[in-house]
């Protein structure tokens, strides 16, 4: 089959990913138009005179009304739902596309063509400068008569669509799409804010579209339903677009909500406190926004009754809002807090998002709201961005992190980064990938019809998600291919390129191994390569190296030989101990050595065990074959009082149980952080 070509495949995927980051392409794009349209009003704001524009209103009011669309309609809503939906609700709910891959693929060709139509309504004519609530009859055909403001409907019209067709796709995903035993209650939150926010977008968009369409009659075929001198009713149209447009707030915030919870449980390393209150009160917030929409609309002449409901209403909002405010503290109270900075975008969301809801509680009140009507500070600067804006900051924080399985391990980074200052990332990732080895590593050397000889590196573990993305970890430092075996039960990381392999013998001379196997396997292996590879300098012949290793290639993983390097033990076999280097034990340097914690956590990586017990106690255990004194040794660096223990036939098990010394590996785990499944282990030991 011919492969698609690089346009072929980003014009027609219905792959969910790929058409994410499609809507993540053009949510960018829209948003640095919109930003541009933003920094034009701000330097024209500079000062009080008229700087750019000189006097022009009207297209002040254009920039303004441009800047509004692009950044809801074109930026924050193909960027959460499109981009954020389709990349990760799949993946969250075990599915392998979503339920309606063509329709997905509509839903964002129905975007550039509204973009078009957008730019367009703003530099044709005078442009649409209407504000983005377009209200009559500042929008009707006495006030703008061009094409502009159709255009700008138009665009609306194609944005509704996308929306719409997004939303049953959504839907239909998370009802019918999730995996054997996955239940709607246990989904993660930024499912369910998905799911919600889908439910909002099919309720309230037709009815925006609705009210534009009469608009769009009202101008082209002399229809009267916002002329007041044809019978009509312009604040009709101001009921009909705020019905769409409170919900609209919502439909904005509420996937930064589910983005917000997963930040703060992952960063406070805790489950989310009151994660069914969580879920209440989301659907609470979408609920009650279909109930307050006229307090946008405190000054068209409502009557006392109205104006009473509709305050008590919004008011009521505050509590399931209060909810989640209270929830993501709590979680935070008492958590392990790593102020990476996703945590700290988070942490500044919180306070604004705060501020933004306490002006939002006191303009409620009718009486506030009409003498702060129209003041810039309360809608625009103070209500508006405090709650909007901060939802820009967890999206530009968010978009690098966290993509899935195949993208380059962004939370294990976080966990290197903050490391102690002084460390190098690269570096520690190397010490670690060494105790890895001396743990689940292989270093094996085979022949090939007694001819060649072939070397490789292995590293083997269960096929976890945790695990692959540390072995992409270490293969993106030290190179090497991430491979998932046949059974799909194992992912192993293989080297097997001659140059790379002897890279790492220089870097195995600078960072030894300290097993006694791995060391006997990693110098039979020199000896290997130095007679293969360089028998010129050793005045060796070209076949010594085969020759030597079928001598002596059944002493490679003999246990009983195995001791000769760490210990300084005799062995009966002379010519291969004379092949060996003379054994350099485990010096006191290296053991208070940076290096040494470094490769203790990948050695507990690979043979650590956290455990917890039938009485629920907690108990952490590792052994080794042989290697006794290196359990002493381990032993003594976590001021261990428990003895080294000979289980099995020359198998030493250290473990510990009691709380201080449990204590000493949980810090030591803090500092020089695990990567990979033994990290799970331990986030649910903490637990």
């Amino acid at each position: 089959m011919k492969q698609m070509s690089y346009v072929t495949r980003w014009l027609y995927s219905t792959s969910h990913k790929d058409i994410g980051m499609t809507y993540l392409g053009f949510g960018m794009l829209s948003a640095m138009m919109g930003t541009g349209m933003s920094v034009m009003m701000r330097m024209e704001l500079s000062n009080g005179n008229s700087q750019f524009f000189h006097g022009n209103n009207q297209a002040f009011n254009v920039m303004m009304s441009g800047h509004a669309l692009l950044m809801m309609f074109f930026f924050i809503m193909p960027v959460w739902m499109g981009a954020f939906g389709n990349f990760f609700l799949p993946m969250l709910m075990g599915a392998a596309d979503m339920a309606f891959a063509r329709l997905n693929n509509i839903s964002f060709w129905c975007l550039p063509p509204a973009l078009v139509c957008m730019v367009c309504s703003v530099l044709m004519e005078q442009g649409a400068g209407t504000g983005f609530t377009t209200y009559p009859p500042l929008s009707s055909m006495s006030a703008h008569s061009g094409p502009s403001v159709d255009l700008a409907m138009f665009a609306m019209h194609l944005t509704s669509m996308s929306s719409l067709l997004g939303a049953m796709n959504f839907m239909v995903t998370v009802l019918n799409m999730r995996t054997m035993g996955l239940h709607m209650v246990n989904m993660p939150l930024f499912a369910w804010a998905m799911f919600l926010t889908a439910m909002l977008l099919l309720l309230s968009l037709p009815v925006l579209t609705a009210a534009v369409t009469l608009l769009l009659m009202d101008r082209n075929f002399n229809t009267g339903f916002y002329e007041v001198g044809a019978g009509g009713d312009p604040v009709t149209y101001e009921h009909l677009f705020w019905f769409f447009g409170h919900p609209e707030v919502y439909i904005l915030m509420m996937p930064g909500f589910g983005v917000m919870s997963h930040m703060v449980s992952t960063y406070s390393k805790k489950p989310m406190f009151g994660e069914m209150g969580m879920l209440y009160a989301m659907g609470s917030i979408g609920f009650l926004g279909f109930l307050v929409w006229s307090h946008h609309m405190f000054v068209v002449g409502l009557d006392i009754d109205s104006r009473a409901y509709f305050t008590s209403a919004t008011m009521v909002i505050a509590v399931p809002t209060g909810i989640k405010i209270f929830s993501w503290l709590a979680t935070i109270y008492g958590g392990e807090l790593r102020l990476g900075v996703p945590m700290l975008f988070a942490l500044g969301f919180l306070f604004l998002f705060t501020m933004g809801g306490l002006t939002g509680v006191m303009t409620s009140n009718a009486s506030m709201d009409v003498a702060f009507h129209d003041r810039i500070f309360i809608y625009y600067v103070s209500f508006f961005l405090y709650t909007l804006y901060n939802m820009y900051n967890n999206y530009t924080n968010n978009n690098t992190a966290h993509k899935g399985r195949h993208c380059a391990n962004a939370s294990y980074n976080n966990d290197i980064n903050n490391l102690v200052s002084f460390m190098d990332k690269n570096e520690y990732i190397k010490m670690f990938w060494v105790g890895l080895m001396d743990g689940d590593g292989s270093m094996q050397v085979n022949h090939w019809r007694k001819k060649n000889l072939q070397y490789r590196l292995i590293m083997k573990t269960s096929n976890l998600e945790s695990n692959y993305n540390m072995l992409m970890l270490m293969a993106k430092v030290m190179g090497g291919t991430v491979r998932i075996s046949k059974k799909k039960d194992n992912v192993m990381w293989v080297v097997d390129s001659k140059e790379s392999i002897k890279d790492m013998m220089k870097m195995f001379d600078k960072y030894p191994l300290l097993t006694s196997r791995k060391m006997c396997q990693i110098n039979f292996m020199k000896k290997c390569m130095k007679l293969n590879y360089m028998p010129a300098e050793g005045g060796y012949p070209r076949e010594a190296g085969t020759d030597w290793y079928l001598l002596n290639r059944n002493y490679k993983y003999n246990d009983q030989l195995n001791m000769i390097n760490t210990f300084n033990l005799k062995l009966k076999n002379k010519s291969f101990m004379n092949a060996l280097p003379e054994g350099h034990g485990m010096h006191h340097m290296v053991k208070h050595s940076e290096y040494f914690k470094c490769w203790l956590s990948g050695f507990m990586e690979a043979e650590g065990c956290f455990s917890i017990r039938l009485n629920k106690s907690n108990s952490f255990s590792m052994g080794q074959n042989d290697d006794f004194y290196l359990m002493e040794e381990i032993k003594q660096f976590f001021n261990a009082t428990n003895s080294v223990r000979n289980s099995y036939k020359n198998f030493y098990c250290l473990e510990i149980y009691k709380r201080i010394m449990l204590n000493n590996i949980i810090t030591h785990c803090s500092n020089y952080p695990l990567l990979g499944e033994k990290k799970e282990s331990l986030m649910k030991f903490l637990k």
